[in-house]
Formats: structure tokens, C-alpha cells, sequence
């Protein structure tokens, strides 16, 4: 975690030196539980910040920490993306991120990298983002690197007085010359704003893994979040990109 943060202090010093303002800044702290296995559990951390450079550029920095128990081990997930932000009007805004995720399990490590493109918009009462990312993932334990692509979108939609639905639907996979893991990932929930900058949310949702040979694993898991908004214009654009944002249990 300690080079996230420092990379994270680096990024917004060179930045506020050069650059013109401090746009805004997210915290989030997420716990999911799995009903059906009391065995499992993870707790998300995730911090974003976004600064404007230019007219209608900017750039962002997110780093995020996660810790998992299963029933076969622990892992510990850390993250860290940087995101280039042009704002096309009040309602759009696109971009392109690079992703490192660093994975500490109980049998092995991995690491991996990943780029990609995303947007973010709102559409009278609806507020949405979108992303499409490709990279590598490395065992250093064997020093086997597979492919990755993924893919998702999430959403809410305003209903007044600080209540909103939510959802979210991703997928990822991950490939080599022999074999495919897709996994997919399908949340519905609510969000209340208990004020412009905090609000608290729900969500149960159900994450699916399915390898080449048919094999098929489905989890349903719940989620409670509280998040933190900063700044003039309030939540980070973007937040952590990557497999493991993908990837709910297991690895």
C-alpha cells in the first residue's frame, strides 16, 4: 500500500505545482458479505482525486486496497490508476487510464497491468460512467502471463430528496492459447445522500465464473457503502479500474 500512497502524494505535488486547480476527491469504504458462505468476505478502500490542467483537460490518480478472507486462503488486493480526463460539455466527460494491480494470496502473488478508455455522463436524472480496459496478468510464482480484457458500466437514477437507484454490470476474462475464465458481475441497488458530499448505498448483486470447459460457479453477494465527495466540483470523475474490480470473490 505504501507506494500507492506515495505514488498517489507524487502525482497531485507535480500536478498542483504545474497545473492550474484542485477539482475534486473521493473516498469510498465498501464491506460485501456472501450469504451463502459464511467463509467469505472482503472489505474495499478506495480514494480518488481529480485536477484541471487545461481547458477541458485534466488528470486523476485512484488507489484502492482490498482484503479478502475465503474458506482456501486470504488475499490482499492494492491498486493504483491514473486517468487522463477531457471534459466535452457540462454533461460528458472521456478519458484513458492506466491500471496496476498488485494481488498478495496465500499460494502465489500476481501482478497486472492494464490501459483503456472511458466516459462518464448524465442524462437528466441518470448519472452514469463506462469502461473498456485490456492488459496482462503475471504469476510470479511461475512467471505465466495470461491476457485480459473487461468491460462494465454503472449507473443511478435520481428520484429527488437524496434517494437514487443503482446498478452496475461488468465482465472480464482472462486468456491464454489453452484455456478462458469469464467472469460476470450484475448489481442492483439503492443510494440515499444524507447530505452533498456523504451519502450511504446497498446493493446485492451476483458474481459468475465460468471457465473454457463449462465448469460454472455463481455467488450472490450483498454490499454497504458509505462515500465521501471533496472539492469544488465534488466526487472524483473516475474512480479504480482493473480485473479485481471485476472480480467480487475468488481468484
Amino acid at each position: 500500500m505504501r507506494y500507492l500512497v506515495t505514488s498517489l502524494f507524487m502525482l497531485t505535488g507535480a500536478t498542483t505545482a504545474t497545473a492550474q486547480r484542485f477539482a475534486g476527491a473521493s473516498i469510498d469504504v465498501t464491506h460485501l458479505r456472501f450469504p451463502d458462505i459464511k467463509e467469505i468476505e472482503a472489505t474495499d478502500f478506495s480514494a480518488s482525486v481529480d485536477f484541471d490542467v487545461a481547458s477541458g483537460f485534466g488528470l486523476g490518480a485512484s488507489i484502492t486496497s482490498r482484503d479478502q478472507a475465503t474458506d482456501a486462503g486470504s488475499a490482499d488486493v492494492t491498486g493504483l490508476t491514473l486517468h487522463g480526463i477531457y471534459t466535452v460539455d457540462s454533461a460528458t466527460k472521456v478519458g484513458f487510464f492506466i491500471a496496476r494491480e498488485d494481488v498478495s494470496r496465500t499460494d502465489n502473488d500476481l501482478e497486472t497491468l492494464t490501459y483503456g478508455i472511458q466516459s462518464a455522463f448524465t442524462v437528466g436524472p441518470i448519472t452514469g460512467d463506462a469502461h473498456l480496459g485490456r492488459g496482462e496478468v503475471e504469476s510470479t510464482a511461475t512467471d505465466q502471463t495470461n491476457d485480459l480484457t473487461y468491460y462494465g458500466a454503472s449507473g443511478a437514477y435520481g428520484f429527488g430528496n437524496g434517494f437514487y437507484a443503482t446498478g452496475a454490470g461488468f465482465f472480464g476474462r482472462v486468456e491464454d492459447r489453452f484455456s478462458t475464465l469469464d467472469v460476470t458481475t450484475v448489481e442492483l441497488g439503492a443510494k440515499f445522500a444524507l447530505t452533498r458530499n456523504f451519502d450511504i448505498a446497498a446493493t446485492v448483486g451476483k458474481v459468475k465464473a465460468e471457465d473454457g470447459s463449462g465448469d460454472t460457479q455463481e455467488e450472490t453477494f450483498v454490499g454497504l457503502s458509505a462515500s465521501f465527495a471533496f472539492g469544488p466540483q465534488g466526487a472524483a470523475t473516475f474512480g479504480s479500474r482493473g480485473i479485481y474490480q471485476v472480480l467480487k470473490v475468488g481468484f
